[in-house]
This record gives structure tokens, C-alpha cells and sequence, in this order.
């Protein structure tokens, strides 16, 4: 396996990326816990105190290792692009700061609760993932007193307009044709026609019946361009 790890990069066992951020609007840590399997279980925090770039490093550390202690995982890889930590934390380099030996001592002794753990250093650019968590809580202005729900990420194929549907009063979809009567591609009736197809069914197929259109348009705008310069 090269020393350079990426978290869309295929890995037998859990993997655990971490990243901490210090900039003028405050500090705060990321972490990406990937399984065996691939699933990706993100994890961002506001730090709500001063400290230094090194300190968020071991900050972000320490709250990977207790998720994966949490999910009862008993071998690991941590992969972080903090030399300075992972150095420090292998017994490579001396730790010398006051600041920071406490924060090494409780990763040593969170590890020493793992069946097999091991730190290897990455690049910051494939450690982006964490990175963009970090960097979002350190910017966000949180309110004791407000709530943010876990952030959620879809991945989205097809342009927003290729299949706009809408919801009528009587909670039955409408879907928005641009001739009255049935669409030619699917044979499907208007809003305002009865239909005995179900909501799902028919959602399916204008779907793919909109999905083919924006190809369609799109394979018609290529052919005119190259049209155009011949």
C-alpha cells in the first residue's frame, strides 16, 4: 500500500482521517471515520476555546479515536497530514511543549485500547475531506443556544430541471408538461387527466421521460455548435 493515503482510495480496514483548523474566526476539528466497507461517517466540532494549529491537530485525534472506540473497532489506521503529531505520538520526536504533552499522553493511552493501531502521514490534498469539515466549524458562528443538524451529502446526476415535480394541495404530484393531453414519450395523462397509474409509477417514468428529453436537447446543442464552425 503507498504511504500516501486518499479517503476514496479502496482499504481492507477502518481508516480514520483528521484534520483541525485555526483561522480568524476560531478553530475547529473534522474527522472522517471510513468502514471496511466504505461508509464514510463524518464529524465536524466547534472549538469553543484558544488554541494553537497543533493543539486542534490533537484535538481532531483524539475525537476520531473515541468514535471508533464508541463503534467498538479493534484495528485502525490514522491518517492525518500533521507530521509534528504523528511523530510525536510513535515516539519518533521528543515532545517538549507543555501545551501539547498532555495531549500526547491521552492519545497513547487511547490507543493502547485498540487490538492494533497504526499513524501515517498524508498530504493535506488528500486530506481534503476533514480538511473542508475543519474549516467549516471553525468559520461557522454557533449560538449556545442553537442546534445544527448533521450535515448531509447526496450525490446528484441529472440537472434539477430534467424531473420537476411538484406536490398539489391534494397531495398527489403534478408533473409539468408542455403540451395539454398525454406526453408522446410516456403516454402518461396531465395533472388535470385521472390516471389509475400510482404516484410512484408514473413518477418513475416522466423521470426517465425528462432524463431522455435533457439528453436529447443536449445531443441537439452539440450537433448545432459543430454545425456552426464547419
Amino acid at each position: 500500500m503507498a504511504m500516501e493515503e486518499e479517503v476514496a482510495k479502496p482499504y481492507s480496514g477502518w481508516r480514520l482521517f483528521f484534520d483541525g483548523a485555526v483561522n480568524y474566526k476560531g478553530s475547529g476539528i473534522g474527522v472522517v471515520l471510513i468502514s471496511e466497507t466504505g461508509q464514510h461517517s463524518p464529524m465536524a466540532t466547534k472549538l469553543n476555546f484558544r488554541c494553537t494549529n497543533n493543539m486542534a491537530e490533537y484535538e481532531a485525534c483524539i475525537l476520531g479515536l473515541r468514535m471508533a472506540l464508541d463503534l467498538n473497532i479493534q484495528e485502525l489506521l490514522v491518517i492525518g497530514d500533521s507530521d509534528l503529531l504523528i511523530k510525536q505520538v510513535k515516539g519518533n520526536w521528543e515532545t517538549k511543549n507543555d501545551k501539547i504533552l498532555p495531549y500526547v499522553n491521552l492519545v497513547q493511552r487511547l490507543c493502547g485500547r485498540f487490538k492494533s493501531i497504526d499513524f501515517r502521514h498524508t498530504p493535506r490534498a488528500q486530506n481534503e475531506f476533514a480538511d473542508a469539515l475543519a474549516t467549516i466549524a471553525s468559520m461557522i458562528q454557533h449560538p449556545e443556544s442553537s442546534h445544527i443538524d448533521p450535515l448531509e451529502i447526496t450525490l446528484r446526476e441529472n440537472q434539477a430541471h430534467c424531473a420537476h415535480v411538484e406536490a398539489e394541495l391534494d397531495g398527489q404530484p403534478r408533473f409539468f408538461f408542455h403540451r395539454a393531453g398525454n406526453t408522446p414519450a410516456t403516454g402518461l395523462p396531465t395533472a388535470k387527466a385521472k390516471s389509475k397509474v400510482s404516484p410512484v409509477e408514473r413518477d418513475q417514468k416522466v423521470h426517465r421521460a425528462n432524463e431522455c428529453k435533457c439528453k436529447s436537447d443536449q445531443e441537439g446543442q452539440t450537433k448545432s455548435e459543430e454545425q456552426r464552425y464547419i
